[in-house]
């Protein structure tokens, strides 16, 4: 009963930082599919964090119900959560990245499963990858069932494209055929990683080739103008995003795309 109480006041001084509309949706939902008292406290407790980082309400109340639908416990919820905020703390971007988490919970992925995941989205984006391509190729990838493990392979592999020069939306669209491909023939846990990695040396190996060919030389105006990433001016926008951003990408000519 203490814990509660001390639950309850906590949850009330961050409560208001949160939208009440989206905090009396989620409680109300909650209380109907009949969570505990505690649960729910854990919850919009939960819910108030992740609006002060920035996350709109509708995609708060959409992880939240989609959470409670899948029997989630309030721990459960909370490491949902303290995943989520931690890679918005660190990478900015709240919407795509609440959008992730949100596929990977309606997919119904663990606490575990989804931290896992968002670490690999965090790393990517440290290469300057693209969350909103992130979120493109998660939801591509989900609908083919996916699990969570070889999903964090994939966005892995496509941070590390794009650290070797891939624009964000090359690098999703060729480790995104490649990892299709396997799901289509059925190739399991262990051997997806390889496959994935074998993707990502014969890109490497592309991209250094063009590197040499052009060695020394300006890039042509036939390989479009060399831009940042396209939601960096999101992630300096939003709370939490990344403080001293890093410098523009400069992406080197790309290889046909197969």
């Amino acid at each position: 009963a203490a814990a509660l109480f001390v639950l309850s006041c906590f949850t009330s001084n961050t409560l208001a930082e949160a939208p009440q509309k989206a905090i009396d949706e989620v409680k109300a939902y909650a209380q109907a599919n009949k969570v505990s008292e505690a649960d729910v406290l854990i919850i919009t407790s939960a819910l108030a964090e992740l609006a002060a980082k920035g996350v709109p309400g509708g995609q708060i109340t959409g992880i939240m119900k989609a959470a409670i639908d899948k029997r989630n416990s309030g721990a459960e919820i909370r490491k949902i959560a303290d995943s989520l905020k931690g890679a918005i703390e660190k990478e900015g971007s709240a919407k795509e990245l609440a959008a992730i988490a949100r596929l990977c919970v309606e997919e119904g992925f663990t606490g575990k499963d989804i931290a896992g995941v968002m670490a690999k989205v965090e790393e990517a984006m440290e290469n300057d990858a693209s969350a909103r391509q992130l979120r493109i190729l998660a939801k591509d990838l989900l609908k083919k069932d996916i699990s969570a493990e070889k999903l964090a392979v994939v966005v892995e592999a496509a941070g590390g494209l794009v650290a070797q020069g891939y624009s964000p939306e090359d690098a999703r669209k060729s480790i995104g055929l490649a990892a299709i491909k396997g799901l289509k023939e059925g190739v399991k846990e262990e051997k997806f990683e390889a496959m994935i990695g074998k993707e990502v040396e014969k890109y490497t190996a592309d991209m250094e080739s063009l590197r040499e060919k052009f060695k020394g030389e300006e890039y042509g105006a036939e390989f479009g103008e060399k831009s940042m990433p396209e939601d960096m001016s999101d992630r300096l926008k939003l709370p939490g995003g990344t403080e001293t951003p890093k410098l523009p990408s400069e992406y080197p000519p790309t290889p046909g795309m197969p």
